[in-house]
Order: C-alpha cells, then sequence, then structure tokens
C-alpha cells in the first residue's frame, strides 16, 4: 500500500494523473489489483492498493512510462513523502 498525502489545491492535478496511472496500471498483464481509497477522517490523503502478480510484475510495473511518468510528477501534488508498506498475504 501506498499513503498519500495531497497538498492544498492539488486535488484536481493528483486525481488527473492518478486516473491514467491506474487506468494503464490495470491494462498490464502483472497488474492483479490497483484502487485507490480516500480516507474519511483526512479528505486530503489517499491510499494505493496494488497487488501484483509477482515480484517481477512489480518491477515490470515501476518501469512503464505511465508509472514513471506519474512518479515523476509527485513533487507538483503530494505535501510529504509517500509512505510505502509492503505486504504479504496471511495463509490462515
Amino acid at each position: 500500500t501506498v499513503k498519500l498525502k495531497i497538498a492544498p489545491g492539488k486535488e484536481a492535478l493528483f486525481a488527473e494523473l492518478t486516473e491514467a496511472l491506474v487506468k494503464n496500471s490495470l491494462e498490464e498483464a502483472g497488474v492483479l489489483e490497483f484502487s485507490v481509497f480516500r480516507s474519511e477522517s483526512e479528505r486530503d490523503v489517499y491510499f494505493f492498493y496494488e497487488i501484483f502478480k509477482s515480484v517481477e510484475s512489480f518491477h515490470s510495473h515501476r518501469a512503464e512510462a505511465h508509472t514513471k511518468n506519474w512518479i515523476g510528477r509527485t513533487s507538483e501534488f503530494l505535501a510529504e513523502k509517500p509512505l510505502v508498506t509492503n505486504l504479504s498475504q496471511v495463509e490462515l
């Protein structure tokens, strides 16, 4: 998951760039899920929830032009550094 705090007045830019990122990411063969959530208590905080088929699929995603473009423009809309948390599924 990725936690993102959006700078005041930058929500439209974030939405525009993120819409393209999600659309293109979901077309990648190795992306199983790419969802965006908004905090109910902090309206300027968003979360990305991404599931990849494999570690290699994640690395492939990071190498895609649309991903590089989005990452390269984060300084235009982020209020602070993103918080990235890698998760592993627990089989119960």
